[in-house]
């Protein structure tokens, strides 16, 4: 009769201590999804008109918290030209832009400055969460006369 008492008593422990504390809960997953970016403008390939805006539109999704977007603009080839080549990076704005919540609509202008070089840059939106999975976007564009 004891060792009846004994075992029903050890079930009874074990059966609490799996049913407390954070082990196995949802709260101990880690958030490994990556965010969503849907680029809408600029398109794969526009062609942007120097001394004109560029338009940037974006929706921003994560299924748990969205946390900061990078936006740079580079040129996609190595030439030597004597006139202003254009870059943009959102970095240089005062401290990085954050976000937060699951979802963001992103939209901007950028001044694509007269003198800016005439050739195919590389736009690029890199987005993070908070538990810093990042996306990234790129799209090429070209700047003419």
């Amino acid at each position: 009769m004891k060792f009846l008492k004994y075992a029903l008593i050890v079930l009874f422990s074990a059966g609490l201590m799996s049913c407390g504390g954070s082990s196995g809960g949802d709260d101990d997953k880690t958030d490994v999804t990556k965010p969503t970016v849907n680029l809408t403008t600029p398109a794969e390939g526009q062609e942007i008109v120097a001394g004109t805006i560029l338009k940037v539109s974006a929706a921003l999704s994560d299924n748990v918290e969205l946390n900061e977007y990078v936006v740079t603009i580079a040129k996609g080839t190595k030439s030597v030209k004597t006139v202003k080549e254009f870059k943009y990076d959102s970095r240089s704005m005062s401290g990085l832009p954050t976000i937060s919540g699951k979802s963001y609509d992103l939209s901007f202008d950028i001044e694509v400055p007269q003198d800016a070089e005439r050739e195919p840059y590389v736009f690029t939106i890199t987005v993070s969460d908070k538990t810093g999975n990042e996306t990234v976007v790129k799209r090429s564009i070209t700047i003419k006369a």
